[in-house]
């Protein structure tokens, strides 16, 4: 699922799939006291029956969100679903489209007439991402579910260190995560020899790392394999019999079915699969590539640019970062970037003695950022950005 600090946010296999879970920033923005307790202008007699639905429903929504994405529930701090792995099946799939659109039609039906800015906001941000998920549906995209950043092969074993292992029903939630890898890795297969079918390929250029990096999990057996990780040591509220116990089963499971899984999937990936794979790189190369490059630019963008504007916009930044960048080199008695550039790769003086000493740097930068941030966006989260290992 992006230094994979990233993940948290998309650790979800459906996010992995193409479907993308984002909707959370609704329910998670706070009701500000207004809406709690609307001025008198607002005291129309359905009001408050209007609100409470709308609450409901951003919670309603919530749930199924922690429900149909398991790793996504994980990686917030919802354990309840711990001992499941993501449904990835074209039935669940079509199931999960018309869900968001009750979804959909229900918040639309909902009058925001006297609500408070926050959950006006709120309600926009759940509309714009639904509408967005339905209508980026039509693109399929859970049928290229893997590239050299994403799928299975990477994402379940960095799952494990966002998984608590505290208690034993977090090691029984475990094993029985455990057992439905293999089952994870027979749809996303299926959904990719579908993408074959649809002419939905990845470029072939990333598919040879994705062979590769499952093979590397393959080869990591018994006690070294990542999925044994958590087992080498217990909290003291595991008795030693289930700590035997779990062990035992663990080691059976990644003989039997983790690594077989990986070995199949890293075959077909590589005599199947990566052949096939596009030869371009873009976006326009796939069936509706003009489409779906529009739809992406609005989504990440929320503009209505088309893609030739992007471009400029893009190569006029190039410009003024290489110009500013050239101002800098002067400064120190550099005439050009070329020979800029080889001083910094090549002067040890300029890297970092410690990852310790990478992880200030990062922190320091965005300690520098933060003031300047409110110029550029509106409205900002209230969260601090922080650099961990």
């Amino acid at each position: 699922m992006k230094n994979r600090l990233a993940l948290a946010v998309r650790c979800s296999l459906r996010v992995f799939a193409g479907i993308i879970a984002i909707s959370i920033l609704a329910p998670m923005l706070p009701k500000s006291d207004a809406a709690q307790k609307p001025s008198t202008q607002n005291t129309n007699s359905n009001f408050e029956a209007r609100h409470q639905q709308f609450l409901a429903l951003l919670d309603e929504e919530w749930e199924y969100e922690m429900r149909s994405s398991p790793e996504f529930a994980t990686s917030v701090g919802d354990n309840r679903y711990n001992n499941r792995l993501s449904d990835l099946s074209p039935e669940f799939f079509q199931s999960d489209l018309e869900q968001r659109r009750k979804f959909l039609a229900r918040f639309e039906a909902i009058d925001p007439s006297g609500f408070s800015q926050q959950d006006g906001l709120s309600r926009e941000l759940m509309l714009r991402e639904l509408r967005e998920q339905i209508e980026g549906a039509r693109f399929k995209n859970w049928e290229m579910p893997v590239n050299q950043r994403d799928g299975p092969q990477v994402d379940l074993p960095y799952l494990i260190t966002l998984t608590p292992f505290n208690s034993l029903q977090d090691y029984e939630n475990y094993l029985s995560r455990l057992k439905e890898i293999s089952r994870v890795f027979e749809q996303t297969t299926a959904n990719m020899r579908q993408g074959l079918r649809d002419r939905l390929m990845p470029p072939r250029s990333l598919l040879d790392k994705v062979s590769a990096e499952a093979e590397g999990v393959a080869k990591q057996t018994g006690e070294n394999s990542p999925f044994f990780g958590p087992l080498k040591q217990f909290p003291s509220s595991v008795p030693a019999a289930d700590q035997k116990r779990f062990q035992e089963e663990a080691l059976s499971l990644i003989a039997t079915q983790i690594i077989p899984a990986y070995q199949k999937f890293a075959g077909f990936v590589r005599n199947d699969y990566a052949p096939q794979g596009r030869a371009e790189p873009g976006v326009w190369s796939l069936p509706d590539g003009d489409a779906r490059y529009r739809y992406e630019i609005r989504r990440m963008t929320t503009t209505e640019l088309t893609p030739d504007q992007i471009h400029e916009i893009g190569l006029k930044e190039l410009q003024d970062t290489a110009t500013e960048m050239l101002t800098v080199a002067r400064k120190f008695g550099f005439s050009n970037l070329v020979t800029f550039n080889q001083h910094i790769k090549n002067d040890r003086k300029l890297y970092a003695k410690s990852g310790q000493q990478v992880l200030d740097l990062y922190a320091k930068y965005a300690r520098d950022m933060e003031p300047e941030l409110p110029r550029l966006f509106g409205h900002l989260p209230k969260a601090k950005v922080i650099a961990v290992p």
